[in-house]
Formats: C-alpha cells, sequence, structure tokens
C-alpha cells in the first residue's frame, strides 16, 4: 500500500509528469523503489517515455535514498527537465541535479547544507561516523561541482553556512538554468519539516507558511508589512513571561482562517495517494467544514491503522547518515548464521547469540529509539518492523532473499539445458524472427554490387508475464524466534518461482500450440511426428528428418542435441543411446547408428501428457524454445512492505517470464 505522495503520470506523447511533494526516504517519504517501479510500470502501460519532467517541492531526507533517486534518474534513458516548484532542499537539492534541464520558480527556495547524522557508541564508533559524514560532504559536493562550477573551497562555505537561494540567485550561482512563475500549489509538506534546519531565512518560513496554512491557535502567522514583503514573528515576540503566546506589534492576535478553496485543496492533497481506497473518509473531511487538514491526516493514518499497532514516529527528515550500516551488518551476519548452515559468525558480532526478539530490539535502541514508549513485546516489534530508522525491516528483507534465491537455484529443472535464453526490456508483445531461415550467400561477380539478402517473413511471437504470491514474517514469528520463515516459506516460493518457468516450458511441448504459419508446433506439414514409438529405427528417422529441413533451396542441417522423454521411457532411452551394438537386434553385433547421438533429458511433466511420446530437439546453437525474462533477470524478485492485512510485514515474490516456441523445424514428435 502506498505511503507516501509520490505522483507519476503522462502528460503528453512521451512525456512523464514526476512530482515529489513530500521528504525523501523514511516512513511518509519517497524512495527510489517507488519510483522505479513506477516508471517501469508507466512504460509498460504507456510505452515509450522520453522525457521526464520532475516536479519538486521538498525538504530533503536520507542521504543514500536521496542519492539513489538522483543516480537512477541520472541514468534514464530519459531527458530529465526539472521544476523546482516550492524548494529542494538538503538532499531535494542533490536529486534536482539529475537534470538535464533545471527550472526554478521565482519565489522557490534552493538551499545547500552539510549532511547531519545522529550515533551512539564508544569513541572509536563517533570517529567512524565523522569519517562517514566528510564522505558523504565530498560526494555530495562532487554532484555540485559537475553543475555549477564552483570550487571545494567555495561549495565547502557554503554547505557550512546552510546556503538558501530563491529563484534568480539560484540560477546566478549556477544552481538552476532559468526562473518560471512559480504556479499556486496545494499544502504538501508537514509543518515540522522547516524547523529540522538550521538558518531558514525569514522569507523561506514565509513562503512555507504560505503553502502550510495553520489553524489559528497553533501560533501567529506571517502577515505582510505595508511593502508586501513578508515578515515572520522573532522567537521573543510570540512568548510572554509564563510561556503563553503574545501577539508581536502590528499583528492581529488570530490568524486569518484560510478559504474553504485552500482548505479543501490541502484535505485532497492528504489524500491523493489513498482516494481510490478511502474516498468515503474524504468526503467525511470535506463535507465536515470544522475539520482542518491535520485533523484530516489524522483522521486517515487512524483509517490505515486500524488493526495494528502504530509506530514510532520518524526522529528526522533532514538529510543524514547513521552508524546503521554497522549495525545492519552485525545484525545480518548474526541471523545469516543461525538460518544458513554455510554462514559463520564473526568473531566479535555481538549480536550472533541474539534472539530475534531481542534483534528487533537492538534494531531500535541502536538508533536511539527509547523502549519506554512500548509497553509490549508486540508493539515493540511493531515498531522494529515500521519505524524509519529501524533496521530490522532490512535485515528480514535480505535474508528471505537469499533464501528465496537458494530455493530458485536448488529447484532441479530440465528446461535450461535445451532452450534458449532471452531479454525483454518492456510487457509488450515481440516478434522473433528464426535464425535458421536466412538464406545462401550469392556468388557476386567482379565490379558487381552486392545484393539484400531477405530474412523469411515468418517469426514467432513472445511476450512477458508476471507471476507470483505473497507470505508474511509476522510478529508472532519473531517473538516465537521461528527461523522457518526464513528458509521454508522463501525458498518454498523460490523453488516455485523456477518451478512455473518449467510448467511453462513444457507446457508448450506437450500442448502444441499453433505457430505464425498457422499450423500446430507439431504437424504433419512441418515433416516432424513420427510414430510407431520410441526405438532405434524412428530415432533415426527423427534424425534425418530434422537433419533434411530447408528453408528455400538452403540446406538447414540442424544436428539435434537432446531426446525428452518421460521417466517412464528413460531407461528405454538410456539403451537406445548408450548401447555400441543396435539394441533392437537381438544377437547381433551391428552398430548402434544412435549411439551418443544426443544427451538424454527426462522430464515428469511429460508423464502427465504421455507415457509414450517423446521428442528429438535441436542443439544448443539452433532456435527452439526462448525462456526471455525482464531485462535478462533469471531470477524471482522479492519485495516487502509493512503489513496492514497480517500482523508484521508482507512479502511479494514475483518473475517476469516469457515463454514461447521459435522454430518447428528445431522438434520432431515421436508418439505411439
Amino acid at each position: 500500500m502506498p505511503k507516501n505522495k509520490l505522483t507519476i503520470r503522462m502528460v503528453a506523447d512521451s512525456v512523464a509528469e514526476l512530482i515529489i511533494y513530500e521528504e525523501i526516504g523514511g516512513w511518509w517519504g519517497i524512495t527510489a523503489h517507488n519510483i522505479s517501479d513506477q516508471l517501469k510500470y508507466l512504460r509498460a502501460e504507456k510505452g515509450t517515455v522520453n522525457t521526464i519532467k520532475l516536479r519538486l517541492n521538498t525538504p530533503g531526507g536520507d542521504v543514500f535514498e536521496g542519492v539513489a533517486i538522483y543516480n537512477l534518474l541520472k541514468q534514464d534513458s530519459a531527458q530529465v527537465h526539472v521544476y523546482v516548484d516550492g524548494m529542494a532542499a538538503s538532499m531535494g537539492s542533490v536529486i534536482a541535479m539529475a537534470g538535464d534541464k533545471i527550472v526554478i520558480g521565482e519565489s522557490a527556495a534552493f538551499m545547500i547544507h552539510n549532511p547531519t547524522a545522529g550515533a551512539i557508541g564508544e569513541s572509536e564508533d563517533l570517529r567512524h561516523m565523522a569519517n562517514l559524514l566528510d564522505q558523504v560532504k565530498a560526494s555530495l559536493m562532487t554532484t555540485y561541482q559537475k553543475r555549477t562550477g564552483l570550487s571545494e573551497e567555495e561549495l565547502t562555505a557554503l554547505m557550512d553556512a546552510e546556503t538558501w537561494y530563491f529563484g534568480q540567485e539560484a540560477v546566478e550561482a549556477g544552481f538552476a538554468d532559468e526562473v518560471f512563475e512559480a504556479p499556486a500549489m496545494a499544502a504538501s509538506l508537514r509543518n515540522e519539516s522547516m524547523s529540522k534546519f538550521q538558518s531558514v531565512p525569514e522569507r523561506a518560513q514565509a513562503f512555507f507558511q504560505s503553502v502550510n496554512p495553520q489553524p489559528h491557535n497553533e501560533g501567529a502567522a506571517p502577515q505582510s508589512n505595508p511593502k508586501g514583503e513578508s515578515t515572520m514573528p522573532k522567537p521573543h515576540e510570540t512568548e510572554a513571561a509564563g510561556g503563553n503566546p503574545a501577539p508581536a506589534a502590528n499583528q492581529p492576535t488570530q490568524e486569518t482562517a484560510p478559504s474553504v478553496q485552500e482548505r479543501n485543496d490541502s484535505i485532497k492533497a492528504v489524500f491523493a495517494p489513498f482516494a481510490d481506497q478511502q474516498n468515503d473518509l474524504l468526503i467525511e473531511c470535506l463535507s465536515d467544514t470544522s475539520i482542518t487538514k491535520e485533523q484530516a491526516q489524522d483522521k486517515l493514518l487512524a483509517r490505515l491503522g486500524e488493526g495494528t499497532t502504530p509506530s514510532a514516529p520518524s526522529a528526522s527528515v533532514t538529510a543524514h547518515v547513521s552508524n546503521g550500516r554497522i549495525v545492519y551488518d552485525g545484525l545480518l551476519n548474526a541471523l545469516e548464521a543461525r538460518v544458513f548452515n554455510d554462514v559463520k559468525a564473526e568473531k566479535d558480532n555481538s549480536f550472533k547469540s541474539f534472539s530475534l526478539l531481542e534483534m528487533a530490539r537492538a534494531a531500535l535502541t541502536e538508533r536511539g529509539v527509547s523502549m519506554a514508549g512500548y509497553g509490549d513485546r508486540m508493539s515493540m516489534v511493531g515498531a522494529a518492523f515500521t519505524h524509519s530508522s529501524s533496521d530490522f525491516g532490512s535485515v528480514l528483507a535480505d535474508v528471505a532473499h537469499k533464501a528465496m534465491l537458494r530455493g530458485w537455484e536448488e529447484m532441479p529443472e530440465t528446461f535450461g539445458q535445451w532452450t534458449r535464453q532471452g531479454n525483454l526490456t518492456d510487457f509488450k508483445a515481440s516478434n522473433r524472427v528464426s535464425l535458421n531461415t536466412f538464406p545462401s550467400l550469392k556468388k557476386v561477380a567482379e565490379g558487381a554490387e552486392f545484393k539484400h539478402g531477405k530474412i523469411s517473413d515468418r517469426g514467432e511471437q513472445i511476450m512477458l508475464a508476471t507471476y507470483g504470491k505473497l507470505f508474511a514474517i509476522t510478529r508472532q514469528a519473531i517473538i516465537n524466534d521461528d527461523l522457518s520463515v526464513f528458509t521454508r516459506l522463501p525458498q518454498a516460493m523460490g523453488r516455485a518461482a523456477h518451478r512455473t518457468v518449467g510448467d511453462l516450458v513444457y507446457a508448450i511441448i506437450t500442448g502444441n500450440p499453433e505457430l505464425s504459419d498457422g499450423k500446430a508446433l507439431f504437424h504433419a506439414d512441418h515433416s516432424n511426428v513420427l510414430t510407431g514409438g520410441l526405438n532405434t529405427s524412428n530415432l533415426d528417422k527423427a534424425r534425418t528428418a530434422m537433419r533434411t529441413h530447408k528453408d528455400g533451396d538452403a540446406h538447414l542441417n540442424i544436428a539435434p542435441g537432446y531426446l525428452l522423454t518421460p521417466v517412464a521411457l528413460e531407461g528405454t532411452a538410456g539403451t537406445l543411446l548408450r548401447s555400441e551394438a543396435d539394441p533392437s537386434k537381438t544377437n547381433s553385433k551391428a552398430a548402434n547408428p544412435v549411439y551418443n547421438m544426443v544427451d538424454p533429458v527426462s522430464e515428469a511433466r511429460l508423464d502427465s501428457a504421455s507415457a509414450e511420446d517423446s521428442y528429438l530437439v535441436a542443439g544448443d546453437m539452433y532456435d527452439t524454445i526462448e525462456v526471455a525474462y525482464l531485462d535478462g533477470n533469471p531470477a524471482p524478485r522479492l519485495e516487502q512492505q509493512a503489513g496492514w492485512s497480517v500482523d508484521g510485514t508482507e512479502f511479494k515474490v514475483a518473475i517476469d517470464a516469457g515463454v514461447a516456441p521459435m522454430d518447428f523445424r528445431s522438434f520432431v514428435k515421436i508418439g505411439k
């Protein structure tokens, strides 16, 4: 279920609009995974994307998630045009650097500063953190330098000072190419976002308040002076003795309430990612004029969290790194050592004796999350799953992913021996042309022109489909220290994925589908069907039929490579192919004409269709059946999200594969 305000859609032919009006990373924020998945889906559904219009209004967020988004966009084949609508602060400014063109609103903000972090540990841990921060800063500076041409010394000073630019200032500094008149926009950032920065200028605060109106009882709001310039009350002007708010000079005691339209727009913006599922609650909030945007957001969160234990709130939305990689690596190694027999715990790993429950607690406490707010183990484990700074869910996902891949690799499948692996980049139908159909080369007289050869118009079609299932790791499994959820379930799913592809391959053999010429794969007109059962004579005839296929005047001379048999004929096939003397003749020393002719492949799926049919298949260099995977990745993928339908975290195992026969001349069926 989506948890952020990422929007991506086609706005013109081959032009996609990507809107990031939210923090980067964390529980509520945008992730590279969100963007990658939605771009793939958009291309699969709508076709080519040559231009991505990226609209930004973000205070930044997690460093490494921001870097991943930057790299994802930078490496995309499409042109990226960036529009800074509100602000591109912190990691938002780094993401903006991915643009081939960067345009900033005349009143929009652009901010760069040093990465920050929180670390817990001994002095050596803190020194390590300081070094890591320096490395991260150097990396970010390199990204800025490529765009602006500013020197290392100049950028160091600017980042140390937390420097803000507005509109034309960003262009003059080299961070943007041009200015545009900023459009009106709905509120999109949470109100605490600005409090994460140290040196926010008054005009930035005023701008943020203008797109995030506050209820009148939350304190003073920016007012306009006679010149029309926005001003913000100073801290000493908003606090009177005793800590109660006091009106600033020349300022009303109450904020003017936002218009009905502004309120409705802001509530709709909150519900935008969930409108299809929560439309009744949206209507309820819009109908009750006393409900503010913040109250509507609380109602939405309560609805989404029904039946679950809420996670602890995120402690930070500014650019940050942490010592979590040390914790993450330790937890990962400890859990792998418990789950996989061939993995040993590192000698100095302090987590190696921890139970799953203790690992969950460690993932939170090592990040500075207090346990005081969690009254029971179920609540604490729930927080470990969902807290934005916790490594626990990622550790579980990594171990489950390894177990799934082991299941995929250990599943004995025979189709890989004789099929051809292919690559598809999208889910549209793709035509394949048989490699066996190129005619012979023609003699070229001295001084004469070379003629274009013709490839047969006949070609088979192949298309990807997605196959998958869900499984869950529950809080109860963590409390019970049930390690089988990391072995039995994901390994079984990995095996199932491999088995699914095998089912698709052999369904073609036994299903005898129609080819592009309008005839079945095995058909008398294709000269690839024999009767009389599996014997020496029929194997010899099958070889002859395959090798004597022609394409016009061209002799294809296709050599057989494999004999596919049901398990019931495995022994017969072995005798026919491995006997030096002809097994069809008793008391004879006549040589076996099919001795070691091909490699036998026994497959149980063939028994289910017929225990008497065998298939001679061409060797590796010829087109038989293509097994294509999305982007050529022959393995299932594992995706994770915090569970709402289950009390824990859900995993989806899926594989994108397409299977199709390429040429009838690569097969001969030997039936009863």
